[in-house]
Order: C-alpha cells, then sequence, then structure tokens
C-alpha cells in the first residue's frame, strides 16, 4: 500500500501548524519576544523529534521475535537518539539548536527512508515524512535566518 492513508495524513499535517505558525511569527509579528518565540518552536521541535523515534521503538518491539539478539539492540538505540537530540537542543543557544533540530530531522529522515526501503516500514510512511520533513526543514531553515539576522 503506497497511498498514505487518512488518519496519518490528516494527523501529520495538523502537526506542521505550530512549526508553520511559530515561523510566520517570527518573520511577522514584532509585538511578541522573539526569544519566546523560538524557545516555543524548539520546544515542539524536540519534541515531534522525540516521536519520531518512539515510531521506530514501537516498530522495533512489536515485530522482533527474539529480543536477545543485536538487531534489537541496534533498532533501540537509534530509537532513543531523536530524543537525546531534541534534548542537548533544549541546552544550546537558540541559533545553534535549531541547527542541531534541523540536522536532527533530516537524519531520522534518511533513517526511515533506508526502513522504507528495507520493508521494516510501510512506502506509505516515506511519503508521509518526505512531505513532513520538508515542511519542518524549511521552517528551521526560515526561522534560524530570522534569528541570525534579526537578533
Amino acid at each position: 500500500m503506497s497511498r498514505i492513508p487518512p488518519a496519518p495524513l490528516v494527523l501529520g499535517l495538523a502537526g506542521l501548524i505550530p512549526f508553520i505558525v511559530l515561523t510566520l511569527a517570527l518573520w511577522i509579528v514584532d509585538d511578541l519576544p522573539r526569544f519566546s518565540l523560538v524557545s516555543a518552536l524548539l520546544a515542539y521541535g524536540a519534541v515531534i523529534l522525540s516521536f519520531l523515534g518512539g515510531v521506530k521503538w514501537g516498530q522495533a518491539i512489536a515485530t522482533e521475535n527474539d529480543p536477545s539478539t543485536g538487531s534489537l539492540w541496534r533498532a533501540l538505540s537509534l530509537a532513543v537518539c531523536p530524543s537525546l537530540l531534541g534534548w542537548v537542543a533544549l541546552l544550546l543557544p537558540q541559533a545553534s539548536a535549531i541547527l542541531l533540530l534541523l540536522t536532527g530531522f533530516i537524519l531520522q529522515y534518511l533513517l526511515d527512508r533506508h526502513w522504507v526501503k528495507t520493508n521494516t516500514l510501510p512506502l506509505w510512511y516515506g511519503k508521509l515524512r518526505l512531505i513532513l520533513t520538508s515542511v519542518v526543514t524549511l521552517c528551521l531553515t526560515l526561522s534560524m535566518v530570522c534569528v541570525l539576522l534579526l537578533d
């Protein structure tokens, strides 16, 4: 099945709303402090990046028949990396944090694409992740430009 099912498509697209709104607000709204807007964007980005690792964690434990194998260790180790990356991003200066989140989303997409190609995750998931990652990386890039230019 290569068509993205309606539930993950609608919910995935809805999950883009905070990225888009906060990015636009950084560029448009002068009344709000940019630091607070970027902080909200970073917190949301860290949560979503952590969620993406959770997808792989859930898939790994649902499909692994022999939990003592090295493949489960590898899968679960990779699954916790996005959470750690998101957490570290929250400890960094804002421009560096955005860059780290941007890197994390791109790396997670590349891993997801690999897992789709190896039939570990469904084809539709790869299509969905391409759409969502494209918008997220655009928002984070525009936000970083705003931080670097306007602060």
